[in-house]
């Protein structure tokens, strides 16, 4: 990946009640969140994260997605703050099929 922006920091899994999630950070601070609608690869979340320096959810493709996805937006909604986002600043976006579900 280019380095215009800044870069992923970080990446882990958290499970939440109905779903696995991964996580991106950029290394800026305080960045929006992005929750990723299942069905976006780890390259589309990792560019997401690096180039416009947000906290990325990448709920895992599953056989529940729409499900899955609400769980992970409620979710950020209410602890994105202890992921180091700022919560106040929450977008949804998907890739292919899960365009259609953002």
């Amino acid at each position: 990946m280019g380095s215009s922006g800044p870069d992923v920091r970080r990446v882990a899994g958290l499970r939440l009640r109905h779903a696995r999630v991964r996580v991106m950070w950029s290394a800026g601070d305080r960045p929006a969140l992005l929750v990723l609608v299942p069905g976006a690869s780890d390259e589309l979340a990792a560019h997401l994260c690096a180039r416009a320096g947000l906290l990325v959810l990448a709920p895992a493709w599953g056989g529940a997605p729409l499900r899955d996805a609400t769980a992970t937006l409620d979710w950020a909604a209410q602890h994105g703050a202890e992921l180091g986002a700022d919560a106040g600043r929450l977008a949804v976006a998907g890739a292919g099929a899960g365009a259609a579900l953002a």
